[in-house]
């Protein structure tokens, strides 16, 4: 709200007076301060009483005091005490705080302290500077008006007057203003200020848009605070610190310590406290899984042989075409992975890939093959039965056979009615062997090494390749990119490139076509990326290479 300056007239006083109007309508005020509204400052002085004291400093008692006769009873708490004599003796807006209070019987207790030490001063009791006006009283000379009104009230004039000067300093006096609806806007150039019925104050533009003053952020920070676990020491720049430990659930450990190189792991819940694992009481010992429920623990390892298992036929055997051996005596089998009888098979307990070979003494019958079935399928060859080659014998290449390590099981069959000589010479035997890690196993060597098998054929099982590409009839993994064919013939087998880090130990059973027996007149030789069979006939063969991975 605009405000308007109310001068005042002939009056040769040292004070500076304002009387302020607050003003609704449109038209200017002006008005005057009567004589009989001021009193002297020697007037509210001693419009109490005056008497002679002592004082000393430091000390807010007025002791040995002298009033006129029955003065001493119109003093009350509240009012304002001078040192006439001194005026420096007692500090500016100093009160009765207690008669006597805190001081002896017939004294004054002041609101403060003395400031400097008085004897026989005179003591003035009464008004202060600030009530140098009476009531106030405001003259509206145009209307003949008078508007009482007391110290920090506001004067409104009636609606045919306007502002006649800007806003004003209203010092300590507060300013109560109601709680409204919106108003009507202002007009162009002015804004409207007012409180609702929500307690906070508006702004109101001539062009009707209404904000909440301060409601566009900023404002005064008194203090800051701070929740567990941090800490704050309190005001407006505190130093914020860490108390305590900070929990899992926010981000933290849960713990106030932890030891030193050992490793951490999760608590017994999903918030609870991070656990720590014992430390290892040996170099070189392994981190065991315990469950779970359970803290894993550092143990030795533990060196088990490679699971694997050796069978021969005792007697002579012809199982018949397609059915398998009954290879029924044990050399050794440490993970009891083989089953004898009429039904015999190897059930391997332990998942991997299995080295798998046989031999059969061929005695008479119809040439054949010596083969590997997986679950009851046919799985690889291992290499021809015949007796055209002057003696009953036969040396198998081995197989690489994937295991599950549960269900999946193998056995060996003739692919034709031959019969095999069998014995304790170890005339007729299988052998199988789990290749450590899948594919790798532990030497001597500083490094691992690889174990790989594939077999290759003219595009069906047991023919021999004559032109190139060979087929690749099973591997181990994918170790062999390509199988080659070039008249000689020579094979050049192609080996991944990164899988042997040298050139690797490499067998191979070929076998002739037209014979089903195996062939032995060729040459073998091998780089880290080939291995190149160069054989007298064509031939489908099998191969095994080891070499350092």
């Amino acid at each position: 709200m605009p405000i308007t300056l109310i001068k005042t007239e002939n009056k040769p006083m040292k004070l500076r007076i304002i009387a302020l109007s607050l003003l609704t309508a449109s038209t200017s005020f002006a008005g005057k301060i009567q004589n009989e509204d001021v009193k002297s400052q020697s007037d509210i002085r001693s419009s109490v009483a005056t008497a002679t004291g002592n004082l000393s400093s430091g000390n807010a008692c007025v002791s040995s005091l002298s009033f006129v006769t029955g003065a001493y009873n119109k003093l009350a708490t509240g009012q304002y005490i001078y040192d006439t004599t001194t005026s420096s003796n007692i500090s500016a807006n100093t009160t009765i705080a207690g008669l006597p209070g805190t001081c002896s019987a017939g004294q004054i207790q002041m609101s403060a302290n003395a400031a400097g030490n008085g004897t026989g001063d005179t003591i003035t009791v009464g008004g202060s500077t600030a009530q140098l006006v009476n009531t106030g009283k405001l003259y509206d000379d145009t209307h003949s008006q008078l508007f009482s009104t007391t110290l920090g009230q506001i004067a409104y004039t009636n609606a045919a007057n306007t502002f006649s000067a800007g806003p004003q300093n209203f010092g300590a006096f507060p300013l109560t203003l109601g709680q409204i609806s919106t108003p009507s806007n202002p007009s162009s150039g002015s804004d409207k200020l007012y409180f609702k019925s929500d307690d906070n104050l508006y702004r109101l533009t001539s062009a009707g848009v209404e904000t909440q003053v301060g409601s566009g952020g900023g404002g005064t920070v008194t203090s800051v605070t701070a929740s567990t676990p941090l800490n704050s020491s309190g005001g407006t720049t505190p130093n914020i610190s860490l108390t305590g430990t900070v929990g899992v659930s926010n981000g933290g450990t849960g713990a106030s310590s932890l030891t030193a190189f050992a490793l951490l792991a999760g608590g017994t819940t999903t918030t609870a406290t991070i656990q720590q694992i014992a430390a290892g009481s040996t170099t070189g010992q392994v981190l065991q899984w315990n469950g779970s429920s359970a803290l894993p623990t550092w143990v030795s390892p533990s060196v088990t042989a490679t699971v694997a298992a050796e069978y021969y036929a005792s007697g002579s055997v012809n199982p018949g075409a397609g059915s398998p051996y009954n290879f029924d005596t044990q050399v050794f089998d440490n993970s009891s992975m083989c089953t004898t009888g009429a039904s015999w098979k190897c059930t391997p307990k332990t998942a991997g890939n299995y080295v798998v070979g046989a031999a059969c003494n061929y005695s008479s019958g119809t040439s054949g093959y010596l083969t590997v079935y997986k679950n009851g399928s046919i799985y690889g060859y291992l290499g021809a039965i015949g007796g055209t080659i002057g003696y009953s014998e036969l040396q198998s290449g081995p197989l690489m056979i994937p295991m599950n390590g549960s269900t999946d099981y193998f056995d060996i069959r003739p692919s034709t009615g031959v019969t095999c000589g069998g014995g304790a010479s170890l005339q007729t035997y299988m052998y199988a062997f789990l290749a450590t890690g899948g594919g790798n196993i532990s030497t001597n060597s500083s490094s691992s090494w690889h174990v790989e098998t594939m077999q290759f054929d003219g595009g069906s099982l047991a023919t021999v390749c004559s032109s190139d590409p060979c087929t690749i009839r099973q591997q181990s993994g994918s170790w062999v990119t390509a199988v080659n064919w070039a008249t000689g013939p020579v094979y050049t087998i192609h080996i991944t490139s990164g899988e042997f880090s040298a050139a690797p130990l490499c067998f191979s059973m070929n076998s002739r076509a037209g014979t089903n027996i195996p062939q032995q007149d060729w040459t073998l030789t091998q780089t880290a990326t080939t291995v190149t069979i160069d054989d007298a006939v064509n031939v489908a063969g099998q191969i095994m290479c080891m070499g350092p991975k």
